[in-house]
């Protein structure tokens, strides 16, 4: 038997992968070497190109820490950067930009945070519901 899930194979009742409960779909569902045209590789070609695989999870990930980087680096630098003539024109403007580079710093990484779990999220949701979808194409 194949996980629906992961697409491992199974010996007994569960996935040792995945943890999922797998059912023997083997009288509903009879894909030989004969009736399969395309091997796993074209398969996941295939699914690549018709986007039911998502890299976006990975490269969110990526994209997470390369902004909490910016973000606090950006903090930082606001921070210690030093502008006469914003100091000379407005005499408590160093106390207010200390307060705003610190919010942005906090403030900052946690909208960010925000957004990318918000994303991480959607394409959680696409993986589940294409789970969903092999699971009722298997028992028709």
């Amino acid at each position: 038997m194949i996980c629906l899930s992961c697409g491992n194979e199974v010996e007994g009742n569960f996935c040792k992968t995945c943890g999922i409960k797998v059912y023997d779909t083997s009288s509903t569902l009879e894909k030989t070497d004969e009736h399969n045209e395309m091997g796993r590789g074209d398969e996941l070609f295939m699914d690549y190109f018709s986007f039911r695989v998502m890299v976006s999870r990975f490269l969110i990930k990526v994209m997470y820490v390369v902004g909490v980087v910016v973000i606090t680096a950006a903090g930082l630098l606001g921070l210690v950067w030093k502008n006469e003539i914003v100091e000379e024109v407005f005499p408590n403007a160093m106390a207010y930009k200390n307060l705003l580079c610190v919010l942005v710093i906090i403030a900052g990484n946690l909208v960010w945070r925000i957004v990318c779990e918000y994303s991480i999220i959607l394409f959680s949701i696409h993986q589940e519901l294409l789970i969903l979808n092999r699971k009722a194409k298997v028992r028709v």
